[in-house]
């Protein structure tokens, strides 16, 4: 398969004088996590994405966080921002696949570059589409009716093979200054929340951007933005936050689990990561999307 086959088409894209705000606004519509920027000639001259909105666009909040904001939040937030265009924003370093690149070849720059996602040119140099985690993966999943005779001439990859083992975790009887210390200090914003040594679901910085509400809410959202200051007092610091905030709905899969599995449970319940158990049920490992890509770059190169 090629990129172009498994490509998102028709992306949207913005000029050089395309003010931030708007900008953003087009992002945020479009569920879009890497925004074009193309010249009038139609010519890709550069990307914004989120690490170029926190350092030349000064966003206070992680891209990936504003969908989860209140009309009047991100309102607010968008108006607070600097009169800027994306020619001031924009990464100009642009890198791109080329539509007819076949799928493992895509997946080196991704990984090689520490990227979520890029931009797709035919061979006249006009975008055409972009190319993520996404996509990679959806290519990577052999159709069920091939699975078991794959499955006879070689055994499959076990999670436990491509999981990270060392998680940050929070005990379900966590209060939530503790909730929120642990997830801002953890390196993805996540932990996984245990109850008598076993997983009962997450805690990320969206869970809670998305399910606090005041007086907490206030408090959360002030610490997103400073994390090293010292946290905001809390109202309420005697309950068991960490139980009753716990995203149950992220998947759990045994760690001998195939790694077919864990890509079309990833894609099916439209989640970042998954939380592996062992036999006991207990915590074995954590697998990202990230995970997966390096895995199958690996496996292809």
């Amino acid at each position: 398969r090629t990129v172009g086959q498994m490509m998102q088409q028709e992306p949207a894209s913005a000029r050089p004088d395309t003010p931030l705000r708007a900008a953003l606004e087009l992002m945020i519509e479009r569920a879009q996590v890497l925004l074009p920027v193309i010249d009038m000639r139609g010519a890709l001259v550069g990307t914004v994405g989120a690490a170029d909105l926190a350092q030349r666009g000064e966003l206070p909040l992680p891209l990936r966080l504003l969908p989860a904001l209140s009309d009047n939040e991100r309102q607010s937030l968008l108006a607070a921002l600097p009169e800027r265009t994306l020619a001031e924003v924009m990464n100009g370093d642009v890198r791109s696949v080329y539509v007819e690149t076949s799928i493992p070849q895509a997946l080196n720059p991704l990984i090689e570059w520490g990227i979520d996602t890029l931009p797709v040119l035919d061979r006249d140099g006009a975008l055409v589409g972009l190319f993520g985690a996404e996509q990679a993966l959806r290519a990577a999943l052999r159709p069920p009716s091939t699975e078991a005779h794959v499955r006879d001439a070689e055994p499959p990859t076990p999670v436990s093979l491509v999981m990270q083992r060392i998680v940050p975790t929070v005990q379900s009887v966590a209060t939530l200054p503790v909730v929120f210390g642990q997830v801002l200090t953890s390196p993805d914003r996540v932990v996984v929340v245990l109850e008598d040594g076993k997983p009962i679901g997450a805690i990320s910085d969206m869970t809670l951007t998305q399910h606090l509400a005041a007086p907490a809410r206030s408090a959360w959202l002030a610490a997103l933005r400073a994390p090293a200051l010292p946290l905001e007092t809390l109202a309420d610091t005697e309950s068991a936050a960490a139980a009753i905030l716990a995203d149950r709905s992220v998947p759990m899969l045994p760690e001998q689990a195939p790694q077919d599995e864990a890509i079309r449970t990833l894609l099916d319940t439209d989640h970042e990561r998954l939380i592996v158990t062992g036999a006991d049920g207990r915590l074995a490992g954590v697998l990202t999307r990230r995970a997966l890509l390096r895995a199958l770059a690996q496996a292809t190169g």
